[in-house]
């Protein structure tokens, strides 16, 4: 995938250019560090557009990025995953019990959202 960008050459209108630029040239963390400020639906559909994107889309940088921090000491060791990815995807799928089991945590596939369902005990009638 390439980009056109018009860039300056000498200093008269005449000496004006256009160079192209590869986005395989560009750093993966690069790529990853912008697609971390995305969410997980758009970091899935830009592994998909060009074949730069998608060994960054899938780095634990970006994924790790999608796991609050509050959250990762809530995780215990026992989630075996190889990658952040399928952590990520695996909380998506499977609630995580927190506090003594009083409450779970969940998040929303596409938008990294989080859910939390608390149990009958936690509630309290006022």
């Amino acid at each position: 995938m390439n980009s056109e960008v018009s860039e300056m050459e000498g200093g008269g209108a005449e000496g004006n250019g256009c160079r192209t630029f590869d986005l395989s040239d560009l750093p993966q963390d690069c790529i990853a560090a912008i697609i971390s400020c995305t969410s997980p639906r758009d970091a899935c559909r830009l592994s998909l557009v060009s074949t730069a994107f998608k060994p960054a889309s899938e780095s634990d940088a970006v994924w790790e990025s999608f796991l609050p921090s509050e959250c990762r000491a809530s995780i215990p060791s026992l989630i075996c995953c190889p990658s952040k990815k399928q952590l990520y995807l695996s909380l998506c799928e499977n609630p995580l019990l927190i506090d003594g089991g009083r409450k779970s945590l969940q998040f929303e596939k596409g938008s990294g959202k989080k859910i939390y369902m608390l149990s009958a005990r936690d509630l309290s009638i006022v």
